[in-house]
C-alpha cells in the first residue's frame, strides 16, 4: 500500500493487466503489450496476471534490465528506489483479489475512493468468458476497464449495453474498446491525467 500511495502522488498510475489472450496466441499478444507501453511506460506502473504475463515477461518488462530500457524518469526512479520491474506478475487470472486489496490499501490511506483515483483495468485480447466477467467486476469497483476485443455478446443488445455503457450510469466503470492499442494505451493514460486533474495532483 506505501508503494501505491507513493506511485499515485508521483504521477506513477496503476494499471492491472489481464488476460490478454491464451497461451497458444503470444505472438498477437507481444504485439499488441509493446504498442499499449510505448507511451503508458513512461508514467504507468502495471501488474499482470494470466496470460498476459506471458508475452510481458517475453519482452523483458518483468525484469530489470526494462527500468533503464523502457522506464520513464518518474517509474525509473520508484523501481531503483525500491529495486523493482516495472511491470509485476502477480498471479493467475483469478487473483485480481491481491492488487484489489492493495489498491483499495492506497484508497483507504489517501481517503479516496476507488472510482477516484487513477487506476485501471485491461484485457486488450480476451479469449474467454472468464475474462468478460473479470472486466466487469473491476468495472463495478468503479474501474474503467480497457479493451481491443469487443466483448461476444451480440446476441443481445441488452447485455452488450449493460456490459459497455450501463454501469457508466450507475456511477461506475465503463468499458472502452478500440482496436488500435497504441490508441487505447494513449486513452488510458489521459484517463489518468485527467483523474489527476480530479484529485488535484497536476
Amino acid at each position: 500500500c506505501k508503494y501505491s500511495v507513493w506511485l499515485v502522488r508521483k504521477m506513477i498510475l496503476i494499471w492491472l493487466l489481464m488476460a490478454v489472450s491464451s497461451r497458444d496466441s503470444w505472438s498477437p499478444s507481444i504485439r499488441s503489450s509493446s504498442s499499449i507501453s510505448r507511451k503508458a511506460m513512461d508514467t504507468v506502473w502495471i501488474r499482470a496476471y494470466s496470460s498476459a504475463s506471458f508475452p510481458l515477461l517475453k519482452l523483458g518488462f518483468c525484469n530489470m534490465d526494462a527500468v533503464e530500457a523502457k522506464c520513464g524518469e518518474g517509474l525509473r526512479a520508484f523501481c531503483k528506489q525500491y529495486n523493482v520491474p516495472p511491470v509485476w506478475h502477480v498471479g493467475e487470472c483469478v487473483d485480481n483479489t491481491r492488487s484489489t486489496g492493495i489498491l483499495v490499501g492506497a484508497c483507504s490511506l489517501l481517503g479516496k475512493k476507488l472510482c477516484e483515483m487513477p487506476y485501471a483495468q485491461s484485457s486488450p485480447e480476451w479469449a474467454n468468458e472468464k475474462g468478460v466477467g473479470a472486466a466487469l467486476a473491476f468495472r463495478l469497483l468503479g474501474l474503467n476497464s480497457y479493451h481491443c476485443v469487443e466483448p461476444q455478446t451480440f446476441g443481445s443488445e441488452k447485455v452488450t449495453r449493460f456490459l459497455k455503457e450501463d454501469t457508466g450510469k450507475m456511477g461506475l466503470g465503463v468499458m472502452i474498446v478500440n482496436t488500435d492499442p497504441q490508441i487505447l494505451g494513449n486513452r488510458i493514460v489521459s484517463d489518468f491525467e485527467a483523474k489527476r486533474k480530479e484529485l488535484g495532483w497536476d
